[in-house]
């Protein structure tokens, strides 16, 4: 068996990586099948990545059944050893009980898709929706909402923000024109839809590194109706989903 720090992250192992516990699951097989189920009735690409997420994100923190039917045991609680070995469950599902061409390729392309972000972006970014760096976890209640989950993978792939290279939180897309004040009615949609509550300044201040968002806001909703500053037919099409 090659040596797991040669392995690269997120590739299919061609062996499980068996250790010695006292403390072991089943790998939830029905919990797999009803996620392909799932997968194969959905067409939002949203609602896929975070039920294979929700999947993912299950099955770790402990020691299983392995995948191959030798009944031997595998440490879970290392994504990279797990989730590749998840992807390969889940994509023998999908070739095994969906039957429409369409919909299997679709459901292919959710895995893919989710492969590829955690690949990209590591542990729980592409199940939350919401990445937050490390150091901010304090903040997760405020921040991790469903809204926010749902609109900040959109804004990414419309390229309105983006996770910083450095892994310490989120950037606006300054060569794309998103403004401070894009930004600011972008995350005022998301945090405040009804332009009435508690908007997390500080939070989302640390998570952009910038200054005074909800400052901005409050100016956007002085001047403009709805708070919509010029050009934001570039953040409207986010919601329009």
């Amino acid at each position: 068996m090659e040596d797991n720090e040669n392995k690269q992250v997120g590739t299919p192992a061609e062996e499980v990586q068996r250790v010695k516990t006292e403390s072991a699951r089943c790998l939830d097989h029905l919990k797999c099948a009803l996620l392909v189920h799932k997968l194969a009735g959905t067409d939002d690409a949203i609602t896929a990545l975070r039920l294979i997420g929700d999947y993912f994100q299950g099955e770790k923190s402990a020691t299983d059944y392995s995948l191959d039917d030798t009944k031997e045991l595998f440490n879970t609680a290392d994504e990279g050893l797990l989730f590749p070995q998840l992807e390969i469950a889940v994509r023998h599902e999908i070739k095994k009980k969906i039957r429409d061409a369409d919909q299997r390729a679709r459901a292919e392309h959710y895995v893919t898709v989710y492969m590829e972000r955690w690949q990209t972006y590591g542990a729980g970014s592409a199940s939350d929706g919401l990445w937050l760096p490390a150091g901010m976890e304090q903040y997760r209640g405020k921040l991790n909402s469903e809204r926010a989950q749902k609109y900040f993978p959109i804004a990414i792939d419309h390229g309105i923000i983006s996770i910083n290279n450095d892994r310490k939180g989120y950037r606006r897309n300054e060569k794309n024109g998103v403004t401070k004040r894009l930004l600011a009615y972008f995350l005022m949609r998301v945090y405040l839809p009804t332009q009435r509550g508690i908007f997390p300044g500080t939070a989302v201040d640390k998570l952009f590194n910038e200054k005074r968002i909800g400052t901005v806001i409050n100016k956007l909703l002085s001047i403009y109706t709805g708070g919509a500053p010029p050009g934001h037919e570039m953040i409207d099409k986010i919601f329009s989903n």
